[in-house]
């Protein structure tokens, strides 16, 4: 009887040890006017997807794969379950802001690998320097990013901003097993749309978007990458928030460190050096990973969800110059827009 009692003792502290954790997980973060988030629940914005690059092109073997690298455990589906409720807080239509002034946006449906409708704006430009594929953090949803989009306008960039099932007009509920899917059709519709191949595409993503943006380029080596406020993995974050629960979640999940070794893309990463959600020395772990041509921009002052600095935006606009020019985006400057694009 001793030996039970003792067995159930431990059994309770391992269960009073996660309710305390539960009960300190952060609130679902509020979005503001600058189309960021100002609690702490962005702190998992760094949920990263298994790239599929071109998920028609890509053999089952090589799917499942990645589907495992992104953390998906069909043999402990309760940690999946934890996982995206520590993840995601979507707002859903129609709450927000859906008819921004001074944006213009073409709605757009997307399918996923498994049907489920994907919503998105396209925002183009006239002669874009580049064609850009933003994936937002993890709460709230697209309409709140039009801050963002207009400054990317603006810098000459054609940009599509697309949410994750379960926010906004988006199908389905979050899960990290699927997110990747999401993006996967994203980046391929919006090649068709710009007239670009997937490639000439630059990976722009904040938080748990960056995240999802390092995944894409494992599969799929973007004409550039560029990464604010995220993470080096998914088992890093949790370890800095749930100590206690980070086990829970796989080694490989979200690996964006691993991502950033397998693809030598020009890298532009920055990260405020006062966030408390995602520490700089997370960033500055995933900025060591870069193999090819990296640069790394410190925002002083910065909490996570400081709206980027004027410094910042004219650093991407001289990343952005720095790029070479793709045949398609060329073809298309001299020939002009087509005309059903036009803003």
């Amino acid at each position: 009887m001793q030996q039970i009692s003792r067995s159930h003792r431990r059994a309770g502290i391992v269960v009073f040890l996660l309710v305390c954790a539960c009960s300190t997980l952060p609130s679902p973060e509020k979005i503001v006017p600058n189309g960021e988030s100002v609690s702490s629940a962005d702190v998992i914005d760094s949920a990263e997807l298994p790239d599929a690059g071109d998920s028609a092109a890509t053999p089952a073997g090589t799917r499942e794969e990645a589907a495992m690298e992104a953390g998906r455990e069909t043999r402990h589906p309760q940690s999946g379950l934890l996982i995206n409720s520590l993840l995601f807080f979507p707002v859903k239509y129609p709450a927000g802001d859906w008819t921004p002034a001074d944006l213009d946006f073409e709605d757009v449906w997307i399918s996923a690998a498994d049907g489920t409708r994907i919503h998105a704006w396209f925002c183009p430009v006239t002669q874009p320097r580049a064609v850009v594929l933003y994936a937002h953090g993890n709460a709230g949803h697209l309409a709140d990013r039009a801050p963002v989009l207009q400054q990317l306008n603006r810098l000459g960039l054609s940009v599509m901003i697309f949410d994750y099932r379960g926010y906004g007009r988006s199908e389905g509920t979050a899960e990290l097993s699927a997110i990747i899917d999401d993006a996967l059709a994203a980046r391929k519709r919006l090649a068709e749309l710009a007239e670009v191949t997937e490639a000439e595409i630059v990976l722009m993503g904040r938080s748990l978007g960056g995240a999802i943006s390092a995944q894409l380029s494992r599969r799929l080596k973007p004409r550039a990458l560029v990464i604010q406020s995220s993470f080096s993995s998914l088992r890093d974050i949790a370890a800095h928030h749930y100590r206690l629960l980070s086990w829970t979640v796989p080694k490989a999940s979200l690996d964006s460190t691993a991502a950033l070794q397998a693809c030598d893309a020009p890298l532009l990463q920055s990260h405020g050096d006062a966030d408390k959600t995602i520490p700089i020395e997370l960033a500055r772990k995933l900025h060591s990973a870069a193999t090819g041509r990296a640069e790394f921009i410190v925002e002083p002052g910065a909490d996570h969800n400081t709206p980027p600095s004027a410094a910042y935006y004219q650093a991407l606009d001289s990343f952005i110059d720095s790029l070479p020019a793709h045949t398609s985006l060329r073809k298309q400057n001299q020939a002009g827009f087509p005309e059903d694009r036009l803003p």
